[in-house]
Order: C-alpha cells, then structure tokens, then sequence
C-alpha cells in the first residue's frame, strides 16, 4: 500500500477509513476514492481530498486525480502537504502528456451575397395604351368606312319617285358625314397607337404622343 495512502487512512474518522482500507486491500481504488469523498462530504476534511486524488491516482485515473489534488490544495494546507500535492500534479501531467488543444474549425468563406434580379422591360407589343388605341381605332375606322360606303350604295340605287331621291339624299348625306368622321377619327386613333408601340419599342418611356381629332378630341399618353 502506497504510504500517501496509509497516512490519510490514519488521519480520516474511523468508518470513512475503515471504508477505504477495504477497498484499497481488494484493489478497488475507484471505489477508495468514492468512499474519502463521501467521507469529505460528511466532515470536511482536507485530508480526505488527499487520499482520494491518491486512490484515483492509483486508478489510472491522473485527470481526475489533478483536479482533486487541486481542490485539496485550495483548502490551503500546510506547506509541506502542498508541495507534496504538487509533486504528484506534475507526475500525473507526465503520464497525461501536454495538453494539445484541438484545432479550431476553419471559418467557413463567406458567400457573396446574391445580386437583386434584373427589372425586366415587357415587350413593345404588352403596351395596353398603344393596344387599346390601336384597337378602337380599327373598330372605328370599320364602321366608319361601312357608313361611307353604304351611303354612296344607297344613293346609286335607282330612286322610285323623285321624293323617294330627296328622302334618300337626306339620309345619305348623314351618313356620309358620320361615316367619315369615323374613319377619320379610326385612322387617328389607330396611328396613335402604333405611334405608341413606337415610343415604347425605343424605350422613350416619357414621350408623349397627341393626337387631335377632327372631333377636337386630343388624346395624350
């Protein structure tokens, strides 16, 4: 039996002494080292720390062993007792070796940040404006023509009286009227829009277009 040992077994109250004695004669230094940190538990003193980082000393177990020697050093003891805790300290950090910290985790690179898509131009041809004008104006310009052409139609036919002929010419100088005042205003409208879809094409997003009407409409956009 290692003599650190005897000395603290001699010095610790009977039954954590007695408790220990057992289990360091059958070789079980772990369980030593429980039975002095029970009996530290239980009467606080420091002798017991001694002999349990001892018993784990005895054990293999040298870190465990270190960190108990230190709790027993911290209780400030005589010089001597110090020392000799020291001493199997540094018997125990050259079992253990040096300490080798474990190499930190390379910091990961940073991603560049993700550029904001690009604004996407719609296409000359997704203009509602120029679509619309270009719409109606055709429309228009349809009925228009349909009105030009049908008063001309109606005038050429063979009259049955010549108050039929007046009532006729009455008729069809309205609708002639009407009828190009719509094509007019059809093929403005439809210019327009085409126009529009011009501008929009070029990337003029502030031109303005204006047409005027016969009418005395404008239209701007």
């Amino acid at each position: 039996m290692h003599w650190p040992c005897l000395v603290v077994l001699a010095l610790a109250p009977p039954s954590a002494a007695d408790d220990a004695a057992q289990r360091i004669r059958a070789g079980d230094y772990a369980g030593a080292a429980a039975a002095f940190e029970r009996g530290y538990a239980e009467t606080g003193d420091p002798a017991l720390l001694f002999g349990e980082a001892q018993a784990l000393r005895r054990a293999g177990d040298c870190r465990a062993a270190i960190a108990v020697f230190e709790r027993f050093i911290a209780t400030d003891p005589p010089r001597a007792d110090v020392d000799a805790a020291s001493d199997a300290i540094a018997a125990c950090r050259g079992i253990l070796g040096p300490v080798v910290a474990p190499p930190l985790d390379p910091t990961p690179p940073r991603e560049p940040p993700t550029p904001p898509p690009e604004p996407t131009t719609p296409p000359w041809s997704a203009d509602r404006a120029g679509a619309v004008l270009l719409g109606v104006g055709a429309v228009l310009a349809v009925v228009g023509a349909g009105l030009f052409g049908a008063s001309y139609t109606r005038l050429d036919a063979r009259p049955s009286s010549e108050a039929d002929f007046e009532r006729r010419r009455g008729t069809v100088r309205p609708m002639w009227g009407s009828g190009l005042g719509l094509l007019a205003a059809g093929g403005a409208l439809a210019v327009g829009g085409a126009i529009r879809w011009g501008v929009v094409a070029r990337g003029r997003t502030r031109a303005r277009v204006v047409v005027a009407l016969d009418s005395g409409v404008t239209i701007r956009f």
